[in-house]
């Protein structure tokens, strides 16, 4: 068999099996439709001899026709994978903007139900440190449930087991006043670290001890609505 008729027979193989055209090109990846073109380049080198003449214009004019119609196919397919993604992105930004706006009204809400709360416990709380009116009902019920929190006078004063340094960046009121300058400084300051305070004073008050002067507990009642 001659070179031209072997491409004559690889031509029509690939034809008939892979079936890639600018109709059909919905059916196909664009892996599918490369693998393709890759063949009818292939094909086209089939039809050139060893010294560089071309033994069957015919074929070649088919198989440069074939690659007009898989470049067609190829880009029509990327064409519509672009439009997808392009739908993909717009769908994000919606659901983005979306975002965006949930998060503001959750915020609105939760400010709304803070001020509300307050509000209420002014009414039916005179002591922060003793339980305010209970109020029972079909739709919802009031009650006060106990917790305690340190109360910390001079936290530089502590033990230095219970102080903890945090690093404070220069604040926008502060660089506004005093300039760039300011940007390379850094606040230090002490913090108490009430957790192991809790533990030490609760310890100290089931011994009969006392710590009013630095650090103490704090009994109070929070309103708990069901």
């Amino acid at each position: 068999m001659t070179v031209a008729a072997g491409a004559k027979a690889t031509a029509a193989g690939e034809q008939t099996s892979s079936k890639v055209t600018p109709a059909n090109y919905g059916r196909f990846t664009l892996y599918e439709i490369e693998d393709s073109v890759r063949s009818a380049i292939e094909l086209l080198e089939l039809v050139v001899d060893e010294h560089g003449e071309i033994v069957d214009e015919k074929l070649e004019g088919q198989i440069l026709e074939r690659l007009n119609q898989l470049n067609l196919a190829k880009e029509l397919k990327a064409t519509n994978v672009a439009v997808y993604i392009k739908s993909l992105w717009g769908q994000v930004s919606l659901l983005e903007q979306e975002r965006i706006k949930l998060a503001r009204r959750e915020k609105s809400l939760a400010k709304k139900a803070e001020w509300l709360t307050k509000y209420l416990v002014s009414y039916l709380q005179l002591d922060p440190a003793k339980p305010g009116m209970l109020v029972s009902g079909l739709r919802a019920n009031i009650g006060w449930r106990r917790s305690d929190s340190v109360e910390v006078i001079a936290p530089s004063r502590l033990p230095l087991p219970y102080q903890k340094a945090s690093i404070a960046e220069v604040s926008d009121e502060e660089l506004a006043k005093h300039g760039q300058v300011l940007r390379t400084l850094e606040g230090y300051r002490t913090d108490p670290r009430k957790d192991l305070l809790k533990k030490r004073i609760k310890a100290g008050l089931a011994k009969g001890r006392k710590y009013t002067h630095i650090a103490r507990l704090v009994e109070k009642y929070n309103i708990q609505i069901n």
